[in-house]
């Protein structure tokens, strides 16, 4: 009817009544197809000051516009640790220039994981739980036997939701090269 309409010359649409249980896009749609141009439409939000529910597909660019600058970041970091690592663990020089500068290689590559997590929060979508860094830094704590260090960078890692490469286990041997027993935390965590 729509398009009879506007062959015939008459665009001006009958009263639109908007449906909020949808998106502005699929409203535009049914208002098109009533008759409706493109500006009157553009018209009529500006008039009406209409807010519709967010669009599923819009929202979802929006979130890859933003993450994008830095899961790119993370992931070229990610490659950057996996290739480090391999040449700090055939040196086995874990200390001194070589090992701080790949703990800070670690600590970068961590903070734009919980950027990401912070950008999934905001459009409610999960990140990756399996997040390199955690299991490099505390491999390289467990190979200066800083083994307190370790546990904590396993516990962050359980608290934000890096599960990966089996951090309870990790923590877990962690707490038993350093001796001691686990506190309520840790036990909570490894349960």
């Amino acid at each position: 009817m729509g398009l009879l309409n506007m062959l015939l010359g008459n665009t001006k649409p009958k009263q639109f009544i908007p449906n909020f249980e949808k998106s502005e896009y699929d409203n535009w749609l049914d208002f098109l197809c009533e008759g409706g141009t493109d500006s009157q439409w553009k018209a009529l939000i500006s008039k009406n000051n209409w807010k519709f529910k967010n669009d599923d597909t819009k929202m979802f660019l929006q979130y890859q516009t933003e993450l994008k600058p830095i899961s790119d970041k993370y992931y070229s970091g990610m490659h950057q640790l996996n290739s480090d690592w391999s040449i700090l663990y055939n040196s086995k020089n874990y200390s001194g220039k070589p090992g701080e500068n790949f703990k800070k290689l670690c600590l970068k590559n961590i903070e734009l994981y919980k950027r990401m997590i912070q950008i999934g929060n905001k459009y409610n979508l999960k990140s990756s739980v399996n997040v390199p860094a955690y299991k490099r830094l505390a491999m390289l704590y467990e190979k200066q036997e800083r083994y307190d260090e370790s546990i904590l960078v396993c516990i962050e890692a359980l608290r934000v939701g890096a599960y990966g490469d089996n951090m309870k286990g990790r923590l877990a041997r962690m707490i038993k090269k350093s001796g001691r027993e686990p506190n309520k935390e840790e036990l909570d965590l490894l349960q």
